[in-house]
């Protein structure tokens, strides 16, 4: 469901929604970034139902300028108990991700077993090197990801030695076939020099992306 620039609809509406979400459905895509009427109250809501539908399998979630600290951390402890999923997107683009929010994410992909498409939009919010520690020392468990999207552009808070954290878990993710991976300007030869030695030994790996410059 596609609620991009619907400025009507407030918490009540997306309250109204996350109820008649079926305990059935396997997957849900939803988007309304840019609903100024939307707060952390309709989100607690849509965060609380979400936890429910533990027959899950796909979820999208678009909450660009819409989604703020306390609901994020709502929205990951929900994601903790969807325990099927396979396929996971989330999209935060300019959401002003607490340093909190980074490890609530991580903790969450631990229980996510079965997790097989991993796509992270985190693009323009101030994640720092320790931000994106506790998100890898998460991410570094999900061992079924085939495919892994993340995007941290436009923070100049995130250096090599972020991105040697996040290496390390990188490499244990061996069965990866897809990886695309945008970071910013701060990094480094050293911090390419990282993921350079860790992609050499994801032998099924077929595709890789890489943007340091955003």
């Amino acid at each position: 469901m596609n609620l991009k620039e619907c400025e009507k609809i407030s918490d009540i509406g997306l309250q109204k929604l996350s109820q008649g979400l079926s305990s059935s459905l396997q997957s849900v895509f939803l988007n309304f970034s840019e609903c100024k009427k939307i707060t952390n109250v309709g989100l607690e809501h849509l965060s609380h139902r979400l936890a429910e539908l533990t027959s899950l399998r796909n979820l999208s979630l678009i909450c660009s300028q819409c989604a703020t600290g306390l609901s994020i951390q709502d929205i990951a402890q929900a994601l903790g108990k969807l325990t099927s999923l396979q396929t996971l997107n989330l999209d935060f683009f300019l959401c002003n991700l607490p340093e909190k929010g980074m490890k609530n994410f991580g903790q969450a992909l631990i229980a996510l077993t079965s997790l097989q498409s991993l796509s992270l939009d985190f693009n323009k919010n101030r994640i720092t090197d320790a931000g994106l520690k506790d998100l890898s020392q998460g991410l570094m468990k999900v061992t079924s990801l085939r495919k892994l999207c993340l995007e941290i552009g436009g923070s100049d808070k995130i250096t090599d030695l972020g991105i040697k954290d996040f290496g390390l878990a990188l490499s244990n993710l061996t069965c990866l076939k897809n990886l695309e991976l945008a970071f910013n300007k701060e990094i480094t030869d050293e911090g390419i020099k990282h993921i350079g030695l860790v992609v050499r030994n994801l032998t099924f790996l077929d595709t890789l992306k890489l943007d340091f410059c955003k």
